[in-house]
């Protein structure tokens, strides 16, 4: 006997297939150098660097990429004003599984999402600034972060959302940036054991 199983929505290709194939395998062989130098009693440097050899095979595709990812660090430390740190870090990335399956996936009641055949490597770089400051006598601490980031590209969705289905499949687009600050204002009350905390989190 055999069994086919097809669905078919409006504005819709029919679906013959929820099955997937695909043979995904990715193999690395990976080396990291530290380095850490405290240049005066409150200035410190501290960087990596780490060296990758990657095997990535998709199906009948093979693909091997070799990537340099740093990652440096600026510690100012131990101050009247507080402690300061700056980083930046460069990181490649390889494509997950679910960006390259060849036919639907149903991830819940109404969406199916595909992958493509676009094989590309990504890379992302990051910025951050780190702010904390400890008044003891009062019990009060600050702590603040600002993170920005961006790619040279990505892999998003493109999608098809009707009122009874979300058809996407991955597709590669151009990068992005995102910026994030945080910061949190701690404050220990004696005659009620108790701290109050205020923070607040902005992303754009």
């Amino acid at each position: 006997d055999k069994i086919e199983n097809i669905f078919r929505f409006s504005d819709q290709i029919p679906i013959d297939t929820l099955s997937n194939r695909t043979e995904y395998k990715n193999s690395s062989l990976s080396f990291t150098g530290k380095f850490k130098h405290n240049i005066s009693e409150h200035f410190r440097v501290n960087s990596s660097l780490n060296f990758s050899k990657n095997f990535l095979k998709i199906n009948n595709t093979e693909e091997d990429y070799f990537f340099l990812n740093p990652t440096i660090r600026f510690n100012i430390r131990k101050t009247k004003f507080g402690n300061i740190a700056a980083t930046y870090s460069y990181q490649n990335n390889i494509p997950k599984s679910r960006y390259l399956t060849k036919n639907y996936i149903l991830k819940n009641y109404r969406t199916f999402t595909r992958g493509t055949d676009q094989i590309e490597k990504t890379n992302n770089h990051s910025f951050s600034l780190f702010y904390s400051y400890s008044f003891f006598k009062e019990q009060f601490l600050i702590n603040s972060y600002l993170l920005h980031s961006f790619s040279n590209k990505s892999y998003g969705l493109n999608s098809l959302i009707t009122e009874q289905t979300n058809f996407s499949h991955y597709q590669m687009v151009g990068g992005g940036r995102l910026t994030t600050y945080n910061l949190s204002l701690s404050k220990y009350l004696k005659f009620i054991s108790s701290s109050i905390k205020f923070q607040t989190l902005q992303d754009w």
